[in-house]
């Protein structure tokens, strides 16, 4: 992710996030937003020439350096009495919000670049989080430090109450309460894996063998020169593979890719 600033129209200062999409191999504006302005004086402007200043900076700085304007704007003590923009926040909440502030500006910044339903789903008026291994709706689950809440300000969704955890034990330290620990697993077959549980909790790992021999065949890759070749070559596989009677199953990086792939797979053919 990467921030720039830039002069334009009249001498305003405008930021914008970028994002990479893979899929164009190029940098794509995901917001664009005036900066106050007195926002020069907040930010280290860069002489860019030909009378052009702007700024590029990662993410880390921008958080840092956008989090220290808005910590700057809140009044903790009421020396401003409102005279100005500052917002008037109680005094016994200026460690807490010192602390949360950069996580709340870095959320704001990560549900700008999430994309629907590739990163979550909006279900019924609900941003639910979509599990990028399994492609599984996570009902259940909610994201902390804000970056629910503004998913749901970027749908116009009802915003939720935001959680605070005031206890918190680790799956690490949980594990250790127990005096003997077993367990089944089919993703610690290799060394470091292995290696890890052995150190962190005295484990040995031992293979066990399956009850029936695999039946996988690999076949050789074969390579497709633009988007429709993939999606007839998934075409004709499928078809194929329905022939013989057998069950094909595709796993892609997204909701919306899959879906995508089904509806040019339904095209015309028996297939549904």
């Amino acid at each position: 992710t990467t921030v720039a600033v830039n002069e334009e129209e009249q001498g305003r200062f405008y930021v914008r996030l970028w994002s990479y999409e893979p899929a164009t191999a190029q940098l794509v504006c995901v917001a664009s937003h005036p900066l106050p302005e007195d926002a020069e004086s907040n930010l280290n402007l860069l002489d860019r020439g030909e009378g052009k200043r702007g700024l590029l900076m990662c993410k880390t700085s921008f958080v840092d350096k956008l989090g220290g304007i808005i910590l700057g704007g809140l009044d903790f003590d009421g020396s401003h009495d409102g005279s100005d923009e500052h917002i008037a926040v109680p005094s016994q909440f200026k460690a807490y919000v010192s602390a949360i502030l950069p996580a709340l500006v870095a959320s704001a910044s990560d549900a700008l670049e999430m994309v629907e339903d590739v990163h979550y789903v909006v279900e019924d008026g609900t941003i639910k989080p979509v599990d990028h291994s399994t492609g599984v709706t996570l009902s259940s689950t909610r994201w902390g430090d804000g970056l629910h809440q503004f998913l749901e300000l970027k749908h116009k969704q009802r915003v939720s109450r935001m959680g605070l955890t005031t206890n918190m034990l680790s799956n690490d330290r949980l594990f250790r309460k127990y005096r003997n620990l077993v367990g089944l697993t089919g993703t610690a077959g290799n060394d470091p894996e292995r290696q890890f549980l052995k150190d962190r909790f005295g484990l040995d790992v031992v293979t066990m063998p399956p009850l029936r021999k695999q039946c996988i065949t690999r076949v050789d890759n074969r390579l497709c020169n633009t988007v429709d070749d993939w999606m007839e070559s998934l075409k004709q596989v499928s078809l194929e593979m329905r022939r013989l009677g057998r069950p094909v199953l595709f796993h892609f990086e997204s909701i919306a890719r899959a879906e995508a792939v089904a509806d040019r797979l339904r095209e015309g053919s028996e297939l549904n």
